[in-house]
């Protein structure tokens, strides 16, 4: 890794700090990130520009000897990431910034990876039976998410497309915030949902402190439908789905979530109760059926 780090960029490493994905380096007083790129290097340029033209602070992307964005380290793409003093403590609100970009077909790219899911469950799922047990509810769960994106997208409604992130912790994490490789193109409500989610699995959410959100963000009925179809999607199973198939990570993660089902189930009723009338929610049979 040091030689990695000199031959490319002429840092030398006076402490190194690897973890996960990536490597925390420390260097004359100054502190970077070496990881790998999970995002397209063109999306990554793209978001980069946004950032800067608009002069909203984030971590620097280093440009190696071979003036790229990019560097080949064990076969895999990695970018690194110089962190810099954020000028707020505060989260900067990145949906204020609109994106010109082709509409996303969102219940496509989601029923594209279920596909991928079962044909890594049928490849690497041998022996794992919690995942195997599991899976068809979670299946289930996307292809309610999946119906009311389509349903959606047939009535050709127009969103606007904003700088999200790919996920969002809880607590949330200014390092992980303003990191461009964490960020994607979506609408805007892709934030709320995956916040709401984090909060709700590592600590528990109520139906006011969403309302709180979504009063902030100020969304219209179409979004208040996308929203739900997002709670709907269950992103953080099938992250962890993927870690289990290919890196056989503990299976207690999958447990947490499990025990959390119905609860989850009720705070998805809660949202429907709640802004059924004032933002017209498309209702989910057997969801309603358990009332």
């Amino acid at each position: 890794m040091r030689n990695i780090l000199w031959y490319y960029y002429q840092i030398r490493c006076d402490e190194t700090n690897e973890n996960n994905q990536e490597t925390i380096i420390k260097s004359n007083g100054d502190e970077y990130i070496f990881k790998e790129l999970t995002i397209p290097e063109d999306l990554l340029k793209q978001i980069v520009e946004i950032l800067y033209f608009n002069q909203i602070p984030s971590f620097i992307i280093v440009i190696n000897k071979d003036k790229s964005l990019i560097t080949k380290y064990n076969d895999k793409d990695f970018v690194l990431l110089k962190k810099i003093p954020l000028l707020t403590n505060n989260f900067i609100d990145l949906t204020r910034i609109e994106v010109k970009i082709d509409k996303n077909d969102i219940g496509a790219t989601w029923s594209k990876k279920i596909d991928y899911f079962m044909l890594q469950l049928n490849e690497f799922g041998i022996n794992k039976e919690m995942l195997i047990n599991s899976f068809n509810y979670y299946v289930g769960m996307a292809e309610n998410a999946i119906a009311m994106a389509n349903r959606i997208n047939d009535n050709n409604i127009e969103f606007q497309y904003v700088i999200q992130h790919a996920r969002l912790s809880y607590p949330l994490s200014h390092e992980k915030y303003y990191d461009p490789t964490t960020m994607v193109i979506d609408i805007r409500i892709r934030d709320l949902s995956e916040f709401i989610k984090a909060k709700f699995f590592n600590n528990n959410i109520t139906i006011d402190e969403i309302d709180r959100m979504v009063k902030k963000y100020n969304i219209n009925a179409n979004e208040a439908n996308m929203l739900y179809a997002r709670l709907f999607y269950p992103s953080y199973y099938f992250d962890l789905f993927e870690d289990m198939v290919v890196d056989e990570e503990d299976e207690e993660k999958i447990f947490q979530i499990l025990k959390k089902r119905k609860d989850y189930e009720q705070l998805l009723r809660e949202f429907y109760d709640f802004y059924k009338n004032s933002y017209n929610i498309y209702d989910v049979e057997w969801l309603k059926k358990e009332l």
